[in-house]
């Protein structure tokens, strides 16, 4: 089966239709100057005209009558093929500093990807604009003050998360917001978690449409259908990084294992969980192989958790046993999960425990999340 059109992402729908990528439409940009102005601050951009790429780009800054132009462009930013073309030119507050800063949007010149804001600041004690690149990757991003403030935010996506887990037309991605301050781009998505809780919304109602089969005209296939399957992959990672920033990763991870039932769940969620870590979704979280001493039967594990963390501990165990697990302290919930990614039993609160045989041999994993700030320990004892 071949589907030959892309299923559009919910959340960034808007951004799209907002215009967030003009590169898609580079072909017919022909102007080659670009200018703006905010209070007593003008900028200009000029470039000699190519068959694709600019060259020669210059850009000229004028705050209250003086004139600068040196060192805007750095000869790194023009040789490592980041810089094709401008789009645009805006100048703005961007820190509440009643100065407005410049911002050139750039594109590298690729059928989607990439583009990059430069931000230029002036600096009074140096009386020079210093330069602060930022990389969008695909897409762009929006300016809204979502706080009210007076300090815009920066409105964009994780573009870690194209080609992740799916080819760039299936990838999704979770909501990222960016706040500038004083030379430094600095993400502050946790700090709205209303909107993250809409990001998450949608992309769990794309699931639910891509399966009812209101996206594609075709019908909802079976499991073999890996087309369909990686769709289902992107949206349930974009989702689930949400769920982590919304301290949800344990709701998120029991919606995603009951969601995705193909025959490479394993794989998958071993995937996405190494996925989240690498990219900073599970903050100091970790998972890691548990072992029983030789001829021993139990063995302890404890730690420290944050809220919102999580540990994970696997342990591989024969079929046909007997475990107990006793929660000896801490303030935490605790997952046991099957080989197969099903929940076999929850436990919450000290001195809460469970025993219980082991249905299939493998790896068992046991997830411990905190209720509050807490230490914890726990015993394991097989029979």
């Amino acid at each position: 089966m071949s589907l030959s059109h892309r299923v559009p992402h919910l959340a960034l729908l808007g951004l799209l239709l907002s215009g967030l990528s003009p590169h898609l439409a580079q072909a017919q940009i022909e102007a080659e100057s670009l200018t703006t102005t905010s209070g007593n601050v003008s900028a200009e951009f000029v470039a000699e005209a190519s068959d694709f790429c600019v060259e020669n780009p210059q850009l000229t800054i004028t705050r209250a009558g003086k004139t600068y132009s040196d060192g805007f462009f750095p000869p790194q930013l023009l040789e490592d093929g980041w810089f094709c073309r401008a789009f645009e030119l805006a100048a703005s507050d961007l820190d509440g500093d009643a100065e407005p800063e410049v911002r050139l949007e750039i594109y590298s010149g690729g059928a989607h990807c990439c583009s990059s804001t430069l931000i230029y600041d002036y600096e009074a004690t140096s009386d020079r604009y210093r330069l602060v690149e930022h990389f969008w990757g695909n897409g762009g991003y929006q300016l809204q003050d979502l706080d009210g403030d007076g300090i815009p935010e920066f409105l964009s996506h994780d573009d870690s998360f194209a080609y992740a887990f799916a080819s760039y037309a299936a990838s999704r991605y979770p909501v990222q917001f960016w706040r500038y301050r004083a030379g430094v781009m600095e993400e502050v998505t946790r700090d709205f978690p209303d909107r993250v809780y809409n990001d998450a919304y949608a992309h769990w109602q794309e699931l639910q449409r891509l399966r009812q089969g209101e996206i594609f005209e075709q019908p909802y296939s079976n499991e073999d259908d890996y087309i369909y399957a990686e769709y289902e992959k992107a949206i349930l990672a974009a989702y689930l990084a949400d769920k982590y920033l919304l301290d949800q990763a344990e709701d998120g991870w029991q919606r995603v294992r009951q969601a995705y039932q193909r025959s490479d769940r394993d794989e998958f969620f071993s995937d996405l969980r190494d996925f989240l870590r690498r990219t900073g979704y599970a903050r100091e979280s970790f998972t890691q192989r548990l072992e029983f001493a030789p001829e021993a039967d139990s063995t302890y594990i404890s730690g420290a958790l944050a809220t919102g963390k999580e540990h994970g501990y696997l342990v591989n165990l024969p079929a046909q046993r007997s475990l107990s697990i006793e929660i000896l302290a801490g303030a935490v919930e605790i997952n046991w999960v099957s080989p197969g990614g099903n929940v076999i039993e929850t436990m919450t609160g000290e001195a809460a425990t469970w025993t219980g045989e082991l249905p299939t041999p493998g790896d068992y994993l046991l997830e411990v999340r905190p209720l509050r700030e807490t230490r914890y320990s726990i015993l394991l004892s097989v029979e």
